[in-house]
């Protein structure tokens, strides 16, 4: 646990691993829709509070109030972790060769190519595309979220419903997340801690026997 002093105001930092124990759907709506639904790639702030108010847990609390309802604590979003990396969203300044993948390829930033670097490029048959997708830590390495898609069926009176048919997305098991907690009073931030560490909760929109499974444990290390 970490401790940063803001003028008189000493605050209190944990950071988090989530790893996937299951394939996980992070959908950007809790509506079911036909088609594709749109995925998201981190793990909203908001998941991780539930997960500690969940069940009856709200109310053994010393102060479930300042927890829940005022901004005493602050929970973080989960972002994809490369070994003990957080890693971010690539900017829409890079674009790589077409046909190579994000791992293998060479960066370009398109901002900064000059009139005769582009000549060169096309002379040697290098097409550029953008980078729409996709990570990078702070040592620079690239990686992109590998995805499973499943497809469904919507019931009406206990029957699949007729040309209603959606998909998921979902992040492999495997992948890890990680996320902080900062909280103006310890014993508050223990009591959260307690909640979370080293248990297996439940995440995402699908939460079944194939969906669902996550484990969180402390990592200071991020």
């Amino acid at each position: 646990m970490a401790d940063v002093k803001l003028g008189s105001i000493k605050m209190h930092k944990q950071k988090f691993e989530v790893e996937f124990l299951d394939d996980i759907v992070l959908n950007s709506s809790s509506a079911t829709t036909m088609g594709l639904s749109d995925t998201l790639d981190y793990i909203p702030a908001s998941a991780f509070l539930g997960m500690v108010a969940k069940g009856d847990n709200y109310n053994k609390f010393s102060d479930s109030f300042g927890i829940f309802h005022s901004s005493k604590v602050r929970f973080g979003d989960g972002h994809i972790l490369n070994g003990n990396n957080y890693s971010y969203k690539v900017p829409f300044s890079y674009f790589i060769n077409k046909g190579e993948s994000l791992e293998e390829a060479k960066i370009y930033h398109h901002h900064k190519l000059t009139k005769t670097q582009r000549d060169e490029l096309k002379s040697k048959g290098i097409q550029l595309k953008q980078v729409r997708s996709g990570y990078f830590d702070k040592d620079f390495n690239l990686l992109e979220l590998k995805y499973n898609y499943t497809q469904k069926s919507a019931f009406e009176n206990r029957r699949s419903k007729k040309s209603s048919m959606y998909g998921y997305r979902a992040i492999k098991r495997g992948a890890k997340f990680g996320f902080e907690i900062s909280c103006d009073d310890k014993k508050l931030l223990d009591e959260v801690v307690e909640k979370l560490d080293n248990k297996t909760h439940r995440l995402g929109k699908s939460k079944n026997n194939q969906f669902g499974r996550v484990k969180i444990k402390l990592n200071n290390s991020i």
